[in-house]
């Protein structure tokens, strides 16, 4: 149906490598992001340069963001949101001291 609605300009093996090479490129992520999507871009961002990762704040971020999936008022927020939010929370955790917030 697609090399009909193109007027037949790639034929039907072309189109199938082509779907192929776009789903290789996405690699095969061609879903809705979740939390944890966020959640793995997010801790390696709060992190910085950091040649160690801290692991705390990777399995606490991870924690918090399990309980939001418990508490049916966080489904109105997006995955994004609720990423941000358990990396704050989490960075404030570990250290009160210091603004999670702050520059790197």
């Amino acid at each position: 149906k697609f090399c009909d609605m193109t007027e037949n300009t790639d034929t039907k093996q072309e189109v199938v490598e082509m779907e192929a090479d776009v789903l290789k490129t996405l690699n095969y992520e061609v879903g809705n992001p979740t939390i944890k999507t966020f959640l793995r871009r997010f801790t390696r961002a709060a992190q910085g340069n950091c040649k160690n990762p801290n692991l705390l704040l990777e399995f606490l971020g991870y924690y918090l963001a399990e309980l939001s999936l418990l508490d049916y008022g966080c489904v109105k927020f997006l995955p994004s949101m609720v990423a941000a939010a358990v990396i704050f929370l989490a960075k404030l955790t570990i250290d009160p001291r210091k603004h999670p917030w702050v520059s790197i």
